[in-house]
């Protein structure tokens, strides 16, 4: 509570549920889908941040939710997985629907699924947009782009990122007593990427798992060797944050009305 300078916040909330991608959750598919090949973070060097054990979460120590159930008074929340903009459009539904499409049908799915929770009791939603899945070290890394990012992976997310504001408020309006908050993840990893020094962070293009390959996309595979300076950079493998990085986004979204509308995360617990 220090670290996130919240101290004296006074919040009564029964439970959070999270329901998410994999920067939520990174392996709740094997768990609750029974999926035994799914990858996960069940081994050193995952968690090394974390009490130095594996926690099952893809990156060095906590994630964003862990930070916010704290502030709360709760315990880590269990989430579920979702579907996504990155790997699953381009490995599944790229050949089935443009993106304008698919980002449609995504919003029409979401929108039943939030109705859905609003009948079985939820009335406080806080929603994130899609991060900037273009400038991840694997993206960067491995596509071909004229940009610091890969603008044809943002340009995907932002079609679904767009939709996302009237869907909340219509939303809002229609069902009796719920308040949705949107939180623009979006916005704080550009923030950190066109600034990185003012956020502390020195690296922000390259996995922190020690690549003799020089490739700069080094899965994290069982006891590799890590980097030591690990709460200067923004990705803990290719694909997912630090923990700093994820405690950053956390303190925004609680404190931070910048990165999040009509409300910031705190005044919707409150509320």
């Amino acid at each position: 509570m220090k670290h996130l300078s919240l101290v004296d916040i006074k919040i009564a909330l029964p439970a959070i549920y999270v329901f998410g991608d994999s920067f939520i959750d990174n392996v709740n598919n094997k768990a609750v889908l029974g999926n035994k090949d799914a990858i996960e973070g069940g081994y050193l060097p995952f968690g090394i941040d974390f009490d130095g054990k594996p926690t099952g979460q893809v990156t060095n120590g906590r994630i964003g939710v862990d930070f916010i159930a704290t502030v709360a008074g709760l315990p880590y929340p269990p989430p579920i997985m979702g579907n996504d903009l990155g790997l699953t459009f381009e490995v599944e539904m790229a050949k089935k629907y443009s993106i304008d499409k698919y980002a449609e049908l995504l919003i029409k799915e979401f929108s039943k699924q939030l109705k859905r929770l609003y009948t079985l009791g939820g009335r406080k939603f806080f929603v994130s947009n899609v991060s900037p899945l273009g400038c991840s070290p694997f993206s960067i890394n491995t596509k071909n782009h004229s940009g610091p990012c890969v603008e044809e992976i943002n340009n995907r997310v932002s079609f679904y990122n767009n939709l996302l504001p009237s869907l909340l408020k219509n939303l809002q309006s229609t069902l009796s007593g719920s308040k949705f908050v949107l939180g623009d993840i979006y916005k704080v990893f550009k923030d950190v990427f066109e600034m990185p020094e003012s956020y502390g962070f020195k690296y922000v293009k390259t996995s922190c798992c020690i690549d003799n390959n020089g490739t700069k996309i080094q899965v994290c595979t069982l006891n590799i060797a890590l980097c030591k300076d690990r709460k200067s950079r923004v990705f803990f493998d290719p694909f997912y944050p630090s923990e700093t990085m994820y405690f950053l986004w956390a303190r925004r979204f609680l404190k931070d009305s910048s990165v999040c509308s009509p409300i910031n995360l705190i005044q919707l617990m409150q509320a």
